[in-house]
């Protein structure tokens, strides 16, 4: 890319507030990140801003032409960025706390908890099943997350963690994920990875002072939680049911504000913010 094209391009992104009328534009990462950082901007009490996807474009050339420290704000994905050592600096550029946006979204006890009594029209509460079923996931998943991080930072290229929770649950109408499928992944991987890359990876996931919950990659989370709560509902009212994707995305996209990794999207905002010249 030209060097002229790249000023150009950052120009006609910073131009794209004053066609719309408004002060700068968030730029996000795709149509289901939308209205969840809509949501936490509203949090955040930010105002008269354009805020879009940016179409499946990739993400990484927005946060790229933050060098140019142009007058809009990029809100993605931290993904491994932490742990790997690239995390980017500017105050322009938004992380999300966890891997994805999923991880926010569905940290709350109470509100999977809520979600099961409407969808089972049942008001058993099964928090404490919730709890341990989170808990038994953390457990397991931990091995294949190190492997994950393993295969992004030495670039192995190895598909570790699904973007569906399938591949590695006991039985396909449960949750509990299965020890012996994830042994059997990582038994016909492990020869791919060096051990002292293995330790690398996670000495650095235990620096991280974060849940393990907040490294599982969002979709495989949402597909798990979908599994979660219509097993529940199913267990409470003793009928089928059927739940989709855009009902839960509805039933979890407002989070909740008192929550710490939420507090820390609205301080990242509002520091993104006053970033920004406004006339």
């Amino acid at each position: 890319m030209r060097e002229d094209d790249l000023v150009y391009s950052t120009a006609a992104l910073e131009a794209k507030a004053t066609f719309y009328n408004k002060d700068y534009t968030i730029y996000v990462e795709g149509k289901d990140d939308l209205l969840f950082w809509d949501t936490i901007c509203k949090y955040a009490k930010l105002s008269n801003y354009h805020i879009e996807d940016v179409g499946g474009e990739p993400i990484n050339y927005y946060k790229e032409l933050l060098t140019d420290d142009p007058d809009f704000i990029v809100a993605c994905d931290l993904t491994y960025d932490e742990i790997k050592g690239i995390k980017n600096k500017s105050p322009k550029l938004v992380y999300t706390y966890g891997h994805s946006i999923e991880n926010s979204m569905y940290r709350s006890i109470d509100r999977i908890d809520s979600a099961i009594k409407k969808y089972s029209k049942d008001l058993k509460s099964h928090r404490e099943e919730i709890k341990s079923a989170i808990d038994e996931l953390i457990d397991k998943i931990k091995k294949l997350i190190i492997y994950d991080i393993a295969n992004e930072v030495f670039n192995k290229s190895v598909a570790v963690i699904a973007n569906n929770c399938a591949r590695y649950l006991k039985v396909g109408y449960s949750y509990h994920l299965c020890n012996n499928k994830i042994n059997e992944t990582i038994n016909k991987i492990s020869h791919l990875f060096e051990k002292e890359e293995l330790e690398f990876c996670e000495n650095r996931l235990n620096k991280v002072n974060k849940s393990l919950w907040f490294y599982i990659r969002g979709h495989f989370l949402t597909t798990w939680i979908l599994k979660l709560i219509k097993y529940l509902c199913e267990q409470s009212s003793k009928v089928k049911i059927d739940i989709t994707y855009n009902a839960i995305y509805s039933e979890f996209i407002e989070c909740n504000k008192s929550d710490s990794d939420i507090k820390y999207l609205i301080r990242s905002l509002k520091r993104a913010k006053n970033s920004i010249y406004v006339t």
